[in-house]
């Protein structure tokens, strides 16, 4: 299953950087051969022993993606005792086996307000990143952060000296922030 959770893992990330198509079908082909080999051998990824193995990995949902309308089956005994047709397990390889399932990320080459620079570049890097808004507007990143404030977009944790997006700031203990925020501008001769 580590093998397929990697074979799967690099396959992803070729497609998400617009990798070489031949490349990709080379990484599509041993991803099914090592599904086969191990649904084989070991049955589907999404049956009760194989789920219960790789549980703690935190990835094992994405292995358990790769089937799809899993079926655990119908034993001969359980069949009998119900008077059901017993059948065997089943599931279908999700459509990653066959063809490309991701479009590689566009990297935006600049933004025309501070609100769509700040939210590309919370997408690209998760955070407020001034360096990354200064090459999508060319402007100088002291007014991006000043215009950001203005707006009410961005506000300085004193907690952690780390700009985040209002929606974060203001969440959690807010009452603590007051204070250390009331703290810090005491301190700067601010408040």
């Amino acid at each position: 299953m580590i093998q397929i959770r990697d074979s799967l893992r690099e396959l992803i990330n070729a497609e998400k950087t617009n990798g070489d198509e031949s490349q990709m079908e080379i990484l599509r082909g041993q991803l099914n051969r090592q599904y086969d080999a191990f649904a084989k051998r070991y049955g589907h990824l999404n049956s009760q022993t194989n789920r219960s193995l790789m549980r703690d990995d935190p990835e094992h949902s994405l292995l358990e993606s790769l089937e799809m309308d899993y079926d655990k089956g119908v034993s001969r005994e359980v069949a009998k005792k119900q008077g059901r047709a017993a059948r065997p397990a089943s599931a279908r390889k999700a459509a990653i086996f066959r063809q490309r399932v991701l479009k590689p990320a566009q990297v935006a080459e600049q933004a025309e307000t501070v609100k769509d620079a700040l939210v590309i570049a919370l997408r690209e890097t998760g955070k407020v990143d001034f360096s990354r808004m200064d090459r999508l507007l060319r402007r100088p990143a002291d007014a991006i952060q000043k215009e950001l404030q203005e707006q009410g977009l961005i506000f300085l944790n004193p907690a952690n000296e780390q700009w985040e997006i209002r929606d974060k700031y203001l969440t959690g203990n807010v009452r603590d922030k007051l204070y250390k925020a009331r703290e810090a501008a005491e301190r700067d001769g601010r408040y």
